[in-house]
């Protein structure tokens, strides 16, 4: 503009077309800066589990500290009766991987099985 090849008009154009870019791209640095975030604790979540599993791959005695470890809660539901017969349901919920259907372990070893 101060050599007089570009009108004030045109000028403001521009610069308001500069200024709305640099907006947009500071907004989309942050949200790739937050994705970022969440993706490495993410990865941090998933190598824990993993860790821990190392740990008790040759686990012969089952202790108090490995239970604290590895297990976030006991949900002891109230018995029923059917069929004759007393059942009841126990929810055991892992950490860093949430409740396991009971059947998991047979199943597992059905596979291995076959």
């Amino acid at each position: 503009m101060v050599s007089e090849k570009l009108t004030e008009a045109r000028f403001q154009t521009l610069a308001d077309d500069y200024k709305q870019k640099q907006t947009e791209l500071t907004k989309k640095i942050n949200t790739l800066s937050a994705e970022i975030a969440e993706r490495d604790d993410q990865a941090t979540n998933v190598k824990r589990p993993i860790h821990q599993v190392k740990n008790y791959l040759t686990l012969e005695e089952l202790a108090l500290t490995v239970v604290n470890d590895i297990i976030k809660t006991i949900c002891v539901h109230a018995p029923d009766t059917y069929d004759a017969k007393r059942v009841q349901e126990v929810e055991i919920c892992y950490n860093c991987v949430g409740i396991l259907p009971a059947s998991l372990p047979y199943d597992l070893g059905k596979r291995q099985s076959v």
